[in-house]
């Protein structure tokens, strides 16, 4: 296969499929197409302007080296079949963008020669002005067959973005360890917001009251890892404060359930050297549960 750069057809114009047209159109690369089952949403017209785009009930086959399924996870399997019944030529391989699926979902054309692949960007898109820039500082992780991943890599660095391999059997936990970190950050800030609205903050003051802490935590991050970045009562052992909390947590079970499992977590990256009985009491109490106002018999009212 020569290293010419690919030819792209897109399939469904969402969040990934209109950043990653607009990235590709910005790299001078040769879109021949792209196809979405309904009109765009008003908001999202301009973000496609210029850029003609095929609104029908089937998908067309259009004469591309890769086709990309960017429609949402559940109407991959699909699309594919409908690409596969659609008469007109084949490309050289076929792709989806879902990050917990393997490629494999694509068999319907599979079956018809076309190497099959994926490719998944990890980062989030809000549908708005700006997800191209997203798009073009983030990593993809690619994964399928050979003919597939080798054109995924060139379109790849066509795009600019950086990649990394998962094999098929390691999607899900791949994509679960991105959902903790983008969709998890966002339950927690939630979480975060109604505990200081019920300690009497309007929701204005929480929020400006959580963006420098969490901007400062995310810049600790990217200076650090998150064992050598990590504070607070868990990291320090302070048994006292973090009995104070789970006692402010009793009438709330699943934020109870939730701050009792993150402690422990974050316990984990507390070094083994640097642990005292402050850390084992902390450990005792996220673990155990505790008695209202006691710390192993001691008053901590």
């Amino acid at each position: 296969m020569s290293d010419a750069i690919p030819s792209l057809q897109i399939y469904g114009t969402g969040r990934v499929g209109l950043a990653i047209l607009r990235l590709a159109r910005e790299r001078g690369m040769t879109l021949t197409g792209a196809w979405n089952p309904r009109e765009l949403r008003p908001e999202r017209r301009g973000l496609a302007a210029g850029f003609p785009i095929a609104v029908s009930a089937e998908p067309p086959a259009v004469p591309a080296d890769l086709w990309l399924i960017a429609v949402p996870d559940d109407a991959i399997a699909g699309v594919a079949e409908r690409l596969a019944r659609a008469p007109g030529p084949r490309p050289a391989a076929v792709a989806h963008c879902a990050g917990a699926i393997p490629a494999a979902l694509l068999e319907p054309l599979g079956a018809q020669g076309v190497s099959c692949g994926s490719f998944h960007p990890a980062m989030t898109f809000r549908g708005a002005e700006g997800d191209a820039e997203a798009l073009a500082g983030a990593v993809v992780a690619i994964e399928g067959e050979p003919r597939a991943v080798e054109l995924l890599e060139r379109l790849a660095d066509r795009l600019g973005v950086g990649r990394v391999a998962v094999a098929a059997e390691a999607k899900p936990r791949y994509h679960t360890a991105l959902v903790l970190a983008s969709n998890g950050r966002m339950a927690l800030d939630a979480a975060a917001v109604r505990l200081l609205q019920e300690a009497g903050l309007e929701e204005a003051q929480a929020l400006a009251l959580l963006r420098p802490l969490t901007a400062r935590t995310e810049a600790n991050l990217r200076a650090a890892t998150p064992a050598h970045a990590l504070t607070g009562p868990v990291a320090r052992g302070d048994a006292r404060t973090v009995h104070s909390q789970l006692d402010a947590l009793a009438d709330r079970p699943r934020l109870l359930a939730l701050y009792r499992a993150l402690g422990t977590f974050l316990l984990d990256l507390v070094p083994e050297r640097v642990r005292g009985e402050g850390h084992r009491e902390v450990a005792r109490l996220l673990s155990e549960g505790v008695e209202a106002g006691h710390i192993h018999g001691k008053d901590v009212s």
